[in-house]
Formats: C-alpha cells, sequence, structure tokens
C-alpha cells in the first residue's frame, strides 16, 4: 500500500510508467522550471537521512502508558535535532506515569539510531486546533537531557566525543552512541580522523567502520608524539595500500598512464631560494612526497627515500 501510494502512474510517461511521490509541493513556471514551494507531508530530511516523523510517533504510541507522541524538528541549520512529546494514559483516577528511560531503551531497540529523539518531554496532554491537527507551535521547549547519554570517561573519550559533536554538529551524543547512525558518513569519518591526529591521537578508517562509537575508538586511539619522527632506511621497500595495489593491477603501465599537471600563477616577486627551501620543508614533513614506485620482476613496489631526489 505505502508502495502503491508513493509510486504513482506517469501522466506523461509510457503505459505502465511510474513516477515518484515525494512530497514536494512545487509549480511549473511558464519558463520551463520549477518552483519549490514547500512540503506536502511532515517528512524532513536530517543530516542527510530522510524521516518520518509519523513513524517514530507511531512506534511512541505503541509504547506502555503513551496515548499521544509528537515528533519535530528543534534547532538550527547543523545543529538540527528531533525531539518527542509524549502524554500518557489516563483513568478515572489519575494520568499514568510514563517512564522515559524505558521509552529510550524501546525506541532504540525498534528504530534506526538516527530516528531516536535526542530528547524525550512528558507533557499532561499535547496541544491540538480545532481542525484536529496538533500546534505544534505550542509544544514547549525540548527538557534538556531527557535522554540519558554516557559521558565520557577518560581524556581520549572526552576529546574525541567534542570532535564528533563539532563534525556532526550534534551536542547531544554520548560515547555509546554510533557514529553512521548518528548522521555520519564516510567523508566525516575522515573528518574525524583529520582532527583526531591534530588534537594528538591517531586513528584509521578502518578502527572507525569497525568500532563506530567513541568508547571503541578510544580503546584503539594511538597517542601521538609531536616531536616524533619515523625512521627508517634509505630506499627501504614499504607495502602499497588497497588502493595503490588495485591501481597497479589496472593500470600495469604505471608512470605512463597517470599524469597530472598544476599550473600556479605567483603573485608579486618571487623569490627562487625562498621557495626551494619551502618545498624542500614540505617534502621533509611529508612522506607521501618522498615516496618512490619501481618496477621489479614480481610487480610494483614502492620505496621511501630521506632526500626528495635521491632515487627516481
Amino acid at each position: 500500500a505505502l508502495t502503491a501510494e508513493r509510486f504513482v502512474p506517469d501522466p506523461y510517461g509510457e503505459p505502465g510508467a511510474r513516477v515518484y511521490r515525494s512530497g514536494d509541493l512545487c509549480r511549473l513556471r511558464a519558463d520551463g522550471t520549477v518552483e519549490f514551494l514547500g512540503r506536502l507531508d511532515q517528512q524532513v530530511k536530517l543530516r542527510g537521512q530522510r524521516i518520518e516523523p509519523g513513524e517514530i510517533e507511531a512506534v511512541l504510541r505503541q509504547c506502555e502508558n503513551v496515548r499521544e507522541a509528537a515528533v519535530i524538528v528543534v534547532g538550527e541549520a547543523q545543529k538540527q535535532r528531533l525531539a518527542a512529546y509524549v502524554a500518557g494514559q489516563s483513568d478515572a483516577a489519575a494520568l499514568q506515569p510514563v517512564d522515559v528511560h524505558r521509552l529510550q531503551r524501546e525506541l532504540e531497540q525498534k528504530l534506526p539510531g538516527y530516528m531516536v529523539p535526542s530528547s524525550i518531554t512528558v507533557l499532561a496532554r499535547l496541544p491540538w486546533m480545532p481542525n484536529g491537527k496538533l500546534d505544534r507551535a505550542s509544544l514547549p521547549a525540548p527538557q534538556a537531557g531527557a535522554i540519558e547519554r554516557v559521558a565520557p570517561s577518560n581524556e581520549v573519550e572526552a576529546a574525541l566525543l567534542s570532535i564528533w559533536a563539532a563534525v556532526l554538529g550534534r551536542d547531544d551524543l554520548g560515547v555509546t552512541d554510533n557514529f553512521f547512525e548518528a548522521g555520519g558518513d564516510s567523508i566525516q569519518s575522515l573528518q574525524i580522523i583529520a582532527r583526531a591526529r591534530e588534537a594528538g591521537w591517531r586513528l584509521t578508517p578502518r578502527q572507525v567502520f569497525e568500532h563506530p562509537t567513541v568508547a571503541g575508538l578510544a580503546q584503539r586511539a594511538q597517542r601521538l608524539d609531536a616531536g616524533a619522527v619515523r625512521e627508517f632506511d634509505d630506499g627501504a621497500a614499504l607495502p602499497l595500500t588497497p588502493i595503490q595495489r588495485l591501481f597497479f593491477e589496472r593500470y600495469p603501465q604505471g608512470e605512463s598512464h597517470w599524469n597530472q599537471a598544476v599550473l600556479l600563477k605567483v603573485k608579486g616577486r618571487l623569490v627562487p631560494a625562498a621557495l626551494e627551501r619551502a618545498v624542500a620543508a614540505l617534502e621533509a614533513r611529508h612522506d607521501a612526497l618522498r615516496l618512490r614506485f619501481v618496477k621489479e620482476a614480481g610487480g610494483w613496489k614502492q620505496v621511501a627515500v630521506k632526500t626528495a631526489g635521491a632515487a627516481e
């Protein structure tokens, strides 16, 4: 039934063709452009995920002692989050109590992490308009801390949780929250790694995918010594990374296949000696600029040199 509701016959296509009813309200202008006017339903897009608040409300209404439920988006820009409001069941004597922490556990079991509200506020009743619709503007501010999150217990957890909050634009996460269920993606995971390195901790992309919680990553983060420099023998062979192996398997001709040119325009007077010193400093600082690829009988290998230009 949901599929039939969303995928409807295409009035302009071939017989049997379908179009997707996105829920966007638009106007087709005379010049052929489409002007977006708003939403026909309550669907929201939060941190890259499309969410139907009605689905969350339906799960809430199935929970013990919950009579009414509403879910809205609160906050601005990158700090937007879901907030839930519930009203308890009432009998002739009194209003039945609602256990917020129990609701949280039930939602975490029944919904993906990105659909679990960051707060649950209990009301005596929800505000309704005369036409039967929820008066969302009359809902009070979400209760701070209604959802209990696990706080960091050591230095590295505190550092990583702060980085997560900055990258994801959220201040409601704990050390047991899943990075990807909280809206994170592979690009943001690289930002996590880069910021962790700036803060003095070493992580790898694989660790983020295998242990996508602050608590899990904190156990595997290695402290970086800002003054330490990795030493290796001049011309030492280093293992190829997976993407390097794939490149040489796909393009065995190697250097004759991949070429890239960059043209830089200098404003003002160029001092060649200063430029040489700057380039030398970069080469000394970044191992990747001192890697050389050598083709042998068994295939390609990469070697590291201590001084750029020492081997080609």
